[in-house]
């Protein structure tokens, strides 16, 4: 499901120029907590397997900026 994210994430942004519709910022917005909530999940449970995986790297936060 993050790769569907992931796929409409990039096509909202190649779709529109550099102002988006206020409808589209709101997708958008979306998007980006549902990707990095499944960021985080899939961080949760790898620690909980004891394995060290999908760590959550200062980008994601400035991935958050851009929705």
């Amino acid at each position: 499901m993050t790769g569907y994210f992931c796929s409409e994430f990039y096509d909202l942004i190649d779709s529109h120029g550099e102002w988006l519709p206020h409808d589209v910022f709101l997708r958008l917005s979306n998007i980006v907590v549902q990707i990095l909530r499944r960021a985080a999940w899939l961080h949760v449970h790898c620690v909980q397997l004891g394995v060290l995986r999908y760590h959550l790297v200062p980008k994601h936060h400035y991935f958050a900026h851009l929705g």
